[in-house]
């Protein structure tokens, strides 16, 4: 079992951290948008995914993954660069966000078209929405409050000198 252990970290530190197959930003945006599909999953399996307002808890899986390669970024580059630092938090949410965002418009479209009229009836302006509109709202929403939370984080990595 630990050798099992120890194979993982080592395939995760290769691919991640070492010597990255994908770059830092697109396997994390991969990992982080699977995580929100599967926290999805889960809130459809526990009957919570009529509770609309659980879709704001993916927000935690972008600060982490912003967070997580910016910290990175820090740690493999010397120099500070403002424009790069933040464009590695955006193209990681929008990675994120687009893998999401892809599988709720086949969960609308194809898996469960109850959910859809659910939705519907129940949101405000939902007799004009359609799993394309929704797919568009969620991925702008999320890119939008990763754009911010990317602003934050960059100004915690800062270093102190530039302050």
């Amino acid at each position: 079992m630990q050798q099992l252990a120890q194979f993982f970290d080592t395939c995760f530190y290769n691919m991640l951290i070492h010597r990255p197959i994908l770059k830092r930003w697109i396997a994390t945006g991969l990992v982080t948008g699977f995580a929100m599909t599967g926290f999805f999953l889960v809130c459809m399996w526990l009957h919570l995914a009529y509770i609309t307002r659980l879709r704001f808890l993916n927000l935690l899986f972008i600060t982490g993954a912003i967070w997580f390669v910016m910290r990175h970024y820090f740690v493999a580059h010397t120099g500070y660069r403002y424009l790069s630092v933040l464009l590695e938090g955006i193209k990681t949410s929008a990675v994120a966000s687009g893998i999401s965002c892809f599988f709720a418009l086949i969960y609308l479209t194809f898996i469960n078209p109850d959910f859809m009229l659910y939705l519907k009836t129940q949101a405000p302006l939902g007799e004009y929405m359609s799993p394309m509109l929704i797919t568009i709202v969620l991925f702008t929403e999320q890119l939008s409050a990763a754009v911010i939370i990317a602003l934050i984080v960059v100004q915690i990595f800062k270093p102190k000198s530039y302050a």
